[in-house]
């Protein structure tokens, strides 16, 4: 059965509610990525980012980790100068701004030369990224999909800037999709995302909820794991020098939004400080948001509805709730819309077509609007998660009023399982 809202509109396919998407963004997405990360002279772009942008960071940990000058990686002078003696005495300042335990997994990338390492990086990326976003779906509608989501403006984003997201979203969406029969190597998944920690927030809460303590407490052993570990191989130093540096650096970017990063966050602060929202206000707001977002999304994981819309709540709450979250990091909810999306055998509701087209085309171009006070990532994120919790308590209404009907006229119940996380 499909639902709309309002008056019945055309049913649109859902490989559909991408193309356009596609149509409109990618153009615009290319022309922004060609401008701000492709690289020019000395493999450095307009700005001055060494080709791969922020992967710099991440072979640069490695390579700092296995020559034992870690004193280097947090102190922002020495970790500059480290990088113009590496790369180009032109490169840009970057900062390295993971906590130390994510120095044991970034070791491996050092012991590869800079550009077969960079190479390896997106191709093991998006595998990984497609095989936990397409598992169960058929080949069919895997190549409907596909052609769109390659040359999607968040995927041009993420290979132009040479992120983690396609990892970190892989480990979110594939963990939950392994809860119910594999929940400690579900939560040894998600255990590792405490190398990013303000993406993962509201796990260890929806955890307890849905009542996987084994996750919970493998999620807790693995992340304990990965703490004692980069001590046993580095030391407390690097942790020293993390909250003496970086984190009071990191600090001054969400408050002074330093650089590229008011125009690449894309949380509801980030959209008040764009409107120019005092940023002490800006984030009042913020947190009143993330308190409503937050205690949706809870509430939804005992809803009786599709349990990949549950991940996709989880996904798109994810971002919303931290108040330091960038445009690529948009990839942990993409992963999770493919998972409910493609395998979906009915056309969604118009207006959650209209939410979906406007998330997936507005990655890239939301850098350029952000120029001139328009903040249209945070509210295209925002639009899609309301819009989405919408259609799902209107699903539920009409699962109530079906099951009052009598039992000839009544549909049958769709053949999954409705109050669980099981998607194998």
């Amino acid at each position: 059965m499909t639902l709309h809202f309002g008056r019945p509109r055309r049913a649109i396919p859902n490989d559909g509610t991408l193309k356009l998407a596609f149509f409109f963004g990618v153009v615009p997405s290319v022309a922004a990525a060609w401008a701000l990360f492709w690289p020019g002279r000395d493999l450095l772009s307009a700005r001055g980012y060494y080709i791969g942008q922020d992967f710099v960071n991440f072979w640069m940990a490695g390579h700092l980790g296995l020559q034992g000058r870690l004193t280097e990686l947090y102190d922002l002078d020495a970790y500059h100068m480290a990088l113009k003696s590496t790369f180009s005495s032109s490169i840009e300042f970057m900062n390295f701004s993971y906590p130390p335990n994510a120095l044991p997994l970034l070791l491996p990338l050092a012991l590869l030369p800079y550009g077969l390492a960079l190479l390896l990086w997106h191709t093991f990326g998006l595998a990984a990224l497609f095989m936990c976003s397409f598992a169960g779906a058929n080949r069919s509608k895997i190549a409907e999909f596909l052609p769109y989501i390659l040359s999607s403006p968040l995927l041009v984003l993420v290979i132009s800037v040479g992120q983690a997201s396609c990892f970190l979203a892989s480990l979110f969406v594939g963990a939950l999709r392994l809860l119910p029969k594999r929940p400690s190597l579900a939560g040894a998944l998600l255990g590792l995302l405490t190398v990013k920690p303000q993406l993962g927030i509201l796990l260890p809460p929806a955890l307890l909820i849905l009542g996987e303590r084994r996750a919970f407490i493998a999620a807790g052993a693995t992340a304990m794991l990965l703490l004692a570990l980069s001590f046993a191989l580095f030391g407390a130093q690097p942790w020293g020098d993390y909250f003496a540096f970086t984190v009071p650096y990191q600090r001054s970017v969400v408050t002074q939004m330093i650089g590229l990063y008011p125009l690449m966050m894309v949380t509801p602060y980030a959209g008040f400080w764009a409107l120019g929202v005092p940023t002490n206000v800006a984030l009042l707001l913020h947190t009143l948001i993330a308190i409503g977002v937050a205690a949706i999304t809870c509430l939804s994981l005992r809803w009786p509805v599709d349990s990949r819309l549950k991940i996709v709540f989880l996904g798109l709450s994810s971002v919303i709730v931290t108040p330091y979250c960038l445009d690529y990091d948009l990839t942990l909810p993409a992963a999770a819309i493919l998972c409910w999306l493609v395998p979906r055998t009915s056309p969604v509701p118009f207006p959650t077509t209209l939410a979906l087209r406007a998330f997936w085309a507005v990655p890239l171009t939301g850098v350029a609007l952000i120029r001139v006070h328009l903040p249209v990532t945070p509210v295209a994120v925002i639009a899609l998660f309301v819009v989405l919790v919408r259609q799902a308590r209107r699903e539920l209404a009409d699962n109530a009023a079906g099951q009052m009907m009598p039992a000839s006229k009544s549909q049958p119940p769709e053949p999954d399982d409705r109050h669980a996380l099981d998607l194998t």
